[in-house]
């Protein structure tokens, strides 16, 4: 997984550079403010934020370079300076035009304010300020752009932080309701936040073990299938000449000894046939559950094989082969179930009886270990075709493709497995350099 930031650590980020953007704009606006003021901007400069007794001296330079006036009148209204600038007292205010001038009208293009004016030598004079009123605009046009742009960088870094947590959870919801209706196959990705990679990855997994799992549940409804058709097909055909010949003989179509005889004979042979079958599925159904009791017992697991080849050593020796046992000569204590571990040793040994040409040489070897025993059984006959080798071990699966019913029962290699993993070994085939060998591995402690 790709080291990312976790969700916390990122939102602080992002709130750390939203909290650096509005103080940049805060920066920017007091910046155009502090501009603005340098300009002498108007809306800061009243009349009597700037009388003074002495109002020759009051500075008029920024007044005038704004397109402002400043006037100073005595007490008949005359205008006795103007503009830092003594004038000839020839323009005069009346009353009225000093209240039309003081009232804000949308058609004036100054905003004029009064302040009333002592001298130095004790006059009561009046100041008026006229200023345009663009510059009085300023203010509240800055204002309205800085409100603009905090608007602008709350929405980005709303879309934005909202984009790090609804995406990842829109996906991971389209994801889940996919792998609902059944598209096990499903799998995020995307980049984002530690806990989100984490919820991705898990959830990858999930989907891989639950892909697997239904293709498993497939191939065994698939195998179950496949099982109870070949049984069906076992079954029929000694079932089929059983109740032939049994009807012939009911019938009375066969009247000499010698063809009754045989035809009795037949059928018992059938018998042997359907009964091992059935034998056979039966301890496979036993060994495949957990609830069947299985009962191991201490013993000397050496000896155990020694008889079992001693078993084998005519039937081996009447088809030609050759047998070779090496099996260490003292005790090897193991804990089995002797009827199953039996079922498994014979029918590899029968396996290699059966499918090897005269003069194969099979051989028998048990490996003595401090952790398990290994029991190697090889031989050097015809071999497996390749493409048995993966499906050896399942139900019914044969040497030969013809299913002949002389060809077993085709449980023997299923049953050996299922009775080797039962004592928590493991039984698997190698194939190498002309040798076919089946090796088991059985631990000596297993509970």
């Amino acid at each position: 997984m790709k080291k990312t930031d976790k969700l916390s650590s990122s939102l602080m980020k992002t709130y750390l550079l939203f909290a650096l953007t509005l103080g940049a704009i805060n920066i920017v606006g007091v910046l155009l403010m502090g501009n603005w003021l340098e300009t002498g901007a108007s809306f800061q400069v009243s009349a009597a934020s700037i009388v003074r007794p002495d109002y020759q001296n009051i500075p008029t330079e920024r007044i005038t370079t704004l397109g402002g006036q400043l006037d100073v009148l005595d007490e008949q209204r005359r205008v006795i300076f103007r503009n830092g600038r003594p004038t000839d007292l020839s323009e005069r205010y009346t009353a009225e035009q000093l209240l039309g001038r003081l009232y804000d009208r949308p058609d004036q293009s100054h905003v004029y304010t009064l302040a009333p004016l002592q001298t130095l030598d004790g006059k009561p004079y009046s100041l008026l300020l006229a200023m345009p009123k663009q510059h009085s605009n300023f203010y509240v046009q800055l204002n309205l752009v800085l409100l603009l742009l905090f608007g602008i960088a709350v929405y980005i870094y709303s879309r934005w932080t909202a984009r790090r947590i609804t995406e990842p959870l829109e996906k991971i919801a389209k994801t889940i309701t996919r792998m609902r209706d059944g598209h096990y196959g499903e799998r995020m990705s995307f980049v984002s936040n530690y806990e989100f990679n984490l919820i991705q990855d898990h959830f990858n997994e999930m989907s891989t073990h639950l892909e697997r799992s239904e293709l498993e549940n497939k191939k065994l409804m698939h195998s179950k299938q496949q099982m109870l058709l070949d049984l069906s097909h076992d079954l029929k055909t000694p079932v089929t000449t059983i109740q032939g010949y049994a009807k012939a003989l009911h019938l009375g179509f066969v009247d000499r000894p010698d063809r009754q005889e045989r035809y009795l004979k037949m059928i018992y042979d059938k018998s042997v046939v359907v009964t091992a079958l059935v034998d056979d599925m039966f301890q496979l159904a036993m060994l495949d559950s957990e609830e069947y009791p299985f009962a191991a017992q201490q013993g000397d697991f050496a000896e155990f094989l020694r008889h079992i080849a001693i078993e084998y050593i005519e039937p081996f020796e009447s088809k030609g082969h050759e047998l070779v046992v090496e099996i260490p000569s003292g005790k090897i204590l193991l804990s089995f179930h002797a009827n199953s571990m039996y079922r498994a040793v014979s029918n590899l040994l029968s396996n290699a009886l059966m499918h090897n040409p005269p003069g194969t040489v099979v051989a028998v070897e048990l490996i003595d270990t401090e952790q398990a025993v290994r029991l190697h059984i090889s031989d050097n006959g015809s071999g497996i075709p390749e493409a048995l080798r993966d499906v050896l071990f399942d139900p019914f699966v044969r040497g030969d493709e013809s299913r002949q019913s002389s060809g077993g029962t085709g449980l023997g290699l299923a049953i050996a497995r299922k009775a080797i993993e039962r004592h928590g070994g493991q039984l698997k085939l190698v194939s190498d350099h002309g040798r076919t060998s089946f090796q088991a591995v059985i631990p000596k402690s297993h509970n």
